[in-house]
């Protein structure tokens, strides 16, 4: 990834991740970007699916900021609808 930018801040980039992204949007608008399940990535390879894969490259606190929302995103899910069993330390 020596000559890859984040895609985020324009740092040099030390990490990626593979997102998927709609093919029938125009360039110069804001696309989805989704996280691409086994379902979605057996479409895209059997021609089915008008999505694509792509790298987004990030450098690490552009990383680590994803990953913490994405962890964030996750509790604060399982929170609203009481999937979420924090016990206590002590």
């Amino acid at each position: 990834m020596n000559d890859k930018v984040c895609d985020c801040c324009g740092k040099a980039a030390v990490n990626s991740i593979q997102i998927m992204t709609g093919a029938n949007v125009p360039l110069n608008k804001t696309r989805r970007n989704y996280l691409p399940s086994l379902t979605n990535r057996n479409a895209i390879d059997e021609g089915v699916s008008p999505g694509r894969l792509e790298e987004l490259p990030l450098c690490a606190s552009c990383m680590r900021t994803v990953e913490d929302n994405f962890r964030a995103t996750i509790l604060y899910l399982k929170s609203e609808n009481e999937r979420l069993n924090i016990q206590e330390a002590g």
